[in-house]
């Protein structure tokens, strides 16, 4: 009886503490980065790109539409609404932009949310690309390899892909922009995603940028100290994109 009633208080301890735990993960997600005035603007429609906020953020260019689509995954704790301003310069190249808003703020909770974009809007556009921003690449990558069929190319900011899936033999082009002050990804970071990915992918650094202006969001402690403000940053990252997924 003293072995059970002792086996029955480990159970409810280990209990308690997974319980605890889970508490303390969803408290921390549920405090994202602070979104800035500036991608709250840009969820405004205009003359140039029309924009629906739902269940996931569409970008739709009103002036020299393509049929290519891009999808982006968020990184952790950060709103999709975060992205906007990045999504708009995109429209305005033409191109549709959907930014997905995950579970928790945690793109691994949400792995599968570009289907309902992919079924909705696949009698509109032709070309997919699919990406997202630290671990929002990492989940994206993941998805394109599973959906090559469809999917046309991988875009990575400041991520890289994890062991797990075939990415160089798969039938995907890749983009990986990494910024030079990143206080999150490091050296070893980039050469161990390397290691998975082909030889021809592109792969281009923005001096002078770091790791939450791929964003417009709040300071994450712990990343570099830019050189660039956001907004240069942000003329990079849309010209880089632009000239690998148009060309």
């Amino acid at each position: 009886m003293i072995k059970k009633s002792k086996g029955r208080k480990f159970l409810v301890v280990i209990s308690l503490l997974l319980l605890l735990s889970f508490i303390a993960f969803a408290l921390w997600a549920m405090l994202p980065h602070r979104t800035m005035e500036a991608a709250k603007e840009a969820l405004k429609s205009d003359e140039t790109v029309a924009v629906q906020n739902g269940t996931y953020i569409h970008l739709k260019p009103l002036v020299n539409r393509k049929k290519i689509g891009i999808i982006m995954y968020p990184g952790a704790r950060v709103d999709a609404e975060a992205y906007a301003v990045l999504g708009k310069k995109l429209a305005r190249e033409g191109m549709d932009v959907f930014i997905l808003k995950m579970p928790l703020r945690i793109a691994f909770f949400g792995v599968n949310a570009a289907d309902r974009i992919l079924n909705e809007h696949k009698d509109e556009l032709s070309t997919w690309y699919i990406g997202g921003h630290s671990l929002g690449g990492v989940v994206a990558a993941n998805y394109a390899v599973d959906h090559q069929e469809t999917i046309d190319g991988v875009i990575f900011l400041a991520s890289y892909p994890v062991k797990g899936k075939d990415f160089k033999n798969a039938d995907l082009r890749y983009l990986q922009i990494f910024a030079s002050k990143d206080g999150f990804v490091t050296k070893e970071d980039r050469e161990n995603g390397a290691a998975l990915l082909p030889a021809e992918r592109i792969v281009y650094t923005i001096e002078g940028g770091n790791h939450e202006q791929f964003g417009y969001y709040g300071h994450q402690k712990g990343d570099g100290i830019p050189d660039i403000t956001r907004e240069e940053q942000h003329e990079v990252i849309k010209e880089q994109i632009s000239a690998f997924v148009l060309n």
